[in-house]
C-alpha cells in the first residue's frame, strides 16, 4: 500500500486496514467463546453511568479489542485483551 504524504485521509486509510489484519483468518468467534467480554463492558457502562458518560459509538468511533497474549503460546486463562470504547460526557 502506497500513502499519499501529508494526507490525514490516506493515514486513516491506513490506520484502519492495520486494524483490520490484527484478528487472523484462522481465529474463529468459536475460539473465544470463553470470553467473558459481555461481564466485562457492562462493568465498563456501570463504571460510565456512574461518572456522567456515556458511550459515543458511530460509523467513525467505534468498539475496538487489542490482543495482549498470542494466543497460540498463553493458556486461555491468562489471556489479556484491551477493551476500548469510545465515550462522550452525558
Amino acid at each position: 500500500m502506497t500513502l499519499k504524504k501529508n494526507t490525514k485521509n490516506s493515514i486513516n486509510q491506513r490506520i484502519n486496514q492495520i486494524s483490520v489484519i490484527r484478528l487472523p483468518d484462522f481465529v474463529t468467534k468459536k475460539d473465544f467463546d470463553w470470553a467473558i467480554e459481555t461481564a466485562t463492558v457492562s462493568i465498563m457502562d456501570t463504571y460510565l453511568q456512574e461518572n456522567g458518560y456515556v458511550n459515543d459509538f458511530t460509523d467513525k468511533r467505534m468498539h475496538h479489542e487489542i490482543y495482549l497474549s498470542d494466543a497460540r503460546r498463553v493458556p486461555v486463562e491468562k489471556w489479556k485483551t484491551v477493551i476500548r470504547h469510545p465515550i462522550k460526557k452525558a
